[in-house]
């Protein structure tokens, strides 16, 4: 059942965790350091409500313990951003999109820390790797193309066959 929110001034400036128990355990947070927090309070509905500054402790929490999955978001994010700039072929608009997308840029920069560098390293480091493979893929792919229409059919079949044997992707676990 959806709530409906008519939130004063004051509830504009709370974090509200609804359902507090459930998310609680679902998420694996430290109930009671949440509600230590001064003027933090479970309402009648089981709605946690706490200052702002709550946000940014859990935003640090989740990213020690979700780092791969938050970097992996933002990299999507700024790389659709990017591809968004450059099919605008205005330049003024593109200045005002740039700008706009620099806000979240900072942010992001702030996560990536709260993060940690190495591990903000290590999936930029596995994002250039597929993009590698990607582009590897799509070149034997082209080649086997060329060795098809150059009359050489069974070593173009045997030549994509050896590259959809194995999952570009498959860590070997």
């Amino acid at each position: 059942m959806a709530k409906n929110f008519y939130l004063r001034d004051v509830e504009r400036e709370l974090i509200i965790i609804e359902d507090f128990e459930k998310t609680v355990c679902k998420l694996e947070l430290d109930r009671e350091a949440l509600l230590e927090t001064p003027y933090a309070f479970v309402d009648r509905n089981g709605d946690y409500k706490a200052p702002f500054a709550v946000r940014e402790n859990l935003a640090k929490i989740f990213c020690l313990r979700y780092p791969e999955q938050i970097l992996r978001a933002i990299s999507l994010k700024e790389a659709k951003w990017h591809k968004e700039v450059l099919e605008i072929a205005e330049p003024l608009r593109q200045q005002a999109l740039n700008s706009f997308y620099d806000q979240y840029r900072a942010a992001f920069s702030l996560i990536r820390e709260w993060c940690g560098k190495e591990k903000a390293a290590e999936i930029n480091h596995i994002n250039i790797l597929r993009n590698e493979i990607r582009r590897l893929r799509k070149m034997v792919e082209s080649t086997a193309d060329w060795l098809k229409s150059s009359g050489h059919h069974v070593k173009a079949k045997n030549l994509l066959k050896q590259l959809n044997e194995h999952d570009p992707y498959d860590t070997g676990s």
